[in-house]
């Protein structure tokens, strides 16, 4: 039933659960919340716990989490270390119980130890999510849609686009026409690696060549990633090179939620960004308006903006903190 909050457990016999709650979505455009987070990957039972923990006492009520790939590290040596997914669970405790988890994979969860040319989804990663099926064929619980309560949210596969064309243009055909057909106010696109690097060492170019023209000519407006553990968002001018008032385009964001942390040492396209800080985002949603906080462990928010969609589809930034 739309909007309703369900008690539940899991067992059998003599060995059952905790009971605990979920809330289903409403069938309407009713405002809800969400949260994001960039690379956990290590350390995730002690120093990225206190993220996703923060998170949720500060935002008890939000619908669901997105993570951007990169949960773990992957393995060790010629090891799979399944330990690291246990790690994972036990750093986000009874939320990840609570709050439905939406992720998309990284490249490390294709990392297969002892042999780097191997690609190879990680083999906890179905067993361990219950993700959407409606992708690209054989991209299944890695690519996917859900439209909730009037946002598109849309996970891609960007390890694939990097390391396989056939699969790229399988996703660019498939994004398309989930952008031409959609019924929602608002588009929130997430896969790991980022259009723009913070890293002058990255350069995600087949991703971007791919994805980018597809976010301008349908007005996404938000992309989320990780890859680069750093902090950064900002938006890319239009194609004609200028912009009208303050109207924007696609905001890009690129964050980090784990102990794993780089230097942000690109030329920068950012309006804001930092490095060795770790983050988790805060994201609601109310009409014609989208607000967006990203909030560093100690629970200081360090960036702040709010768009507002206009009927002909164009985004106003109305405010940001102070840099």
């Amino acid at each position: 039933i739309p909007g309703t909050r369900y008690d539940y457990r899991v067992g059998e016999e003599n060995h059952w659960s905790d009971w605990f709650q979920y809330k289903t979505a409403e069938n309407t455009d009713k405002p809800f919340s969400f949260l994001f987070f960039g690379d956990s990957q290590v350390v995730t039972s002690s120093l990225w716990s206190r993220i996703v923990r923060l998170a949720y006492s500060q935002h008890p009520d939000a619908a669901f989490m997105l993570f951007a790939g990169d949960l773990v590290d992957g393995g060790d040596g010629n090891t799979l270390q399944d330990e690291e997914w246990g790690n994972w669970h036990k750093g986000g405790a009874f939320i990840n119980t609570m709050i439905p988890t939406l992720p998309t994979p990284g490249n490390h969860e294709y990392l297969y130890p002892g042999d780097r040319s191997r690609r190879e989804l990680n083999r906890n990663w179905r067993p361990g999510f219950t993700l959407p099926e409606n992708g690209p064929p054989g991209l299944e619980e890695t690519a996917y849609y859900i439209d909730y309560q009037g946002v598109r949210i849309i996970s891609l596969n960007s390890y694939e686009i990097g390391a396989n064309e056939k699969s790229g243009v399988k996703q660019a055909e498939w994004l398309e026409g989930l952008l031409q057909n959609n019924t929602c106010r608002w588009t929130v696109v997430m896969f790991h690696h980022p259009l723009f690097s913070t890293s002058a060492k990255r350069d995600n170019k087949k991703v971007r060549t791919l994805l980018k023209p597809l976010f301008d000519k349908y007005k996404v407006d938000l992309v989320l990633s990780g890859h680069d553990h750093t902090y950064a968002r900002g938006h890319v001018h239009t194609p004609e090179g200028s912009l009208q008032g303050n109207r924007i385009g696609t905001i890009y964001v690129v964050s980090v939620s784990g102990a794993k942390q780089y230097e942000q040492d690109a030329a920068p396209w950012w309006d804001t960004g930092t490095s060795h800080t770790q983050f988790y985002q805060h994201i609601s949603v109310s009409g014609k308006k989208l607000s967006y906080e990203a909030v560093d462990a100690s629970g200081r928010i360090f960036d702040r903006f709010f768009l507002v969609k206009k009927s002909d589809g164009s985004k106003c930034l109305k405010e940001s903190l102070p840099r």
